[in-house]
């Protein structure tokens, strides 16, 4: 499902980053953890294709993604990568409903989504706009955002770094129930240690 072999990246003027080389498969769970400046977040770039590394390969479903254009990575994101920021990122002009509809056209996806507000356990807010929800219900949305597509793939950076033990634990017990339900590879990166007992597979990368 994906594979990283002999992978490094550097930004202008820093020193490169190495990753261990890694596969996980279809549908495995894996925590990504390591000190600020390790490159946790630069390995969820480079697994959606927004970076492309100085040396080795990154693969996703047998494609290598430094072999693709500019316009096939836009497409392979579209359609096969769901991204959880840290903070929620919905367009404040838009309802929830106007939010995920947007998520699901970019996927250029047919019919209509099979997963939807009770999923989440938000009921019926897709006529409320971001500013008139909770912390927690706007991630809730960010969920359903991110895997209404099914992707094959789903990056979450830092889900929990600005909550609570109660809603850190109820977040990502969803996104783990989620993703099960969904049969898709997660990959979450975060420093925050009450994650570990959540998942049996982890990388830890050293600065």
């Amino acid at each position: 499902m994906v594979t990283l072999a002999s992978v490094s990246y550097a930004y202008p003027g820093g020193q490169p980053i190495r990753f261990p080389d890694w596969q996980a498969e279809k549908g495995s769970h894996w925590l990504v953890t390591g000190p600020s400046g390790s490159g946790k977040t630069t390995l969820l770039y480079l697994l959606s294709g927004l970076l492309t590394p100085n040396t080795g390969e990154v693969e996703v479903e047998g494609a290598r993604l430094s072999q693709l254009s500019e316009r096939q990575r836009d497409a392979y994101r579209a359609r096969s990568v769901g991204y959880m920021l840290q903070r929620p990122a919905l367009l404040p002009a838009l309802t929830v409903h106007q939010n995920l509809n947007l998520a699901w056209r970019m996927a250029q996806k047919a019919g209509k989504p099979e997963l939807g507000y009770a999923d989440v356990g938000l009921g019926d807010f897709g006529g409320r706009f971001p500013h008139q929800l909770s912390v927690g219900q706007a991630q809730r949305v960010a969920l359903l955002r991110a895997v209404q597509h099914k992707p094959t793939l789903l990056l979450a950076d830092e889900p929990t770094s600005a909550l609570d033990a109660v809603n850190a634990t109820a977040a990502i017990t969803l996104l783990l129930q989620t993703v099960r339900q969904t049969g898709t590879t997660l990959v979450v990166a975060s420093h925050d240690a009450r994650l570990h007992d959540y998942f049996e597979h982890e990388i830890a990368l050293q600065p």
